[in-house]
């Protein structure tokens, strides 16, 4: 809660009338955005991190719509080592 407190004050301070933006848009994008700096400031994961986890869940789910059922281990992991010997011989199309 503070830090959108934080956020409104700060859009108040910057905003600027002659941009012709409405300030209850600016307003809200300003306090969005302290309290996700701030969420992320407590995060005790890297970005990096949560990204590698969400990349591995939708691969799971690519792989679950592939098989028409849910994913072992073993066909996981395959789908993995797959994707990494790809990205070995062209590193340009991976991440």
């Amino acid at each position: 809660m503070q830090c959108g407190v934080f956020g409104l004050v700060d859009a108040v301070e910057r905003f600027d009338p002659q941009r012709c933006v409405r300030f209850e848009s600016y307003a809200g994008q300003r306090i969005r955005g302290a309290i996700l700096d701030e969420l992320r400031a407590q995060d005790w994961v890297p970005r990096s991190v949560r990204d590698r986890v969400r990349e591995l869940d939708r691969a799971q789910e690519r792989l679950e719509a592939r098989l028409r059922r849910g994913a072992t281990e073993g066909a996981g992991g395959r789908a993995r080592a797959c994707r990494r010997t790809r990205c070995a011989r062209s590193p340009g199309r991976c991440r």
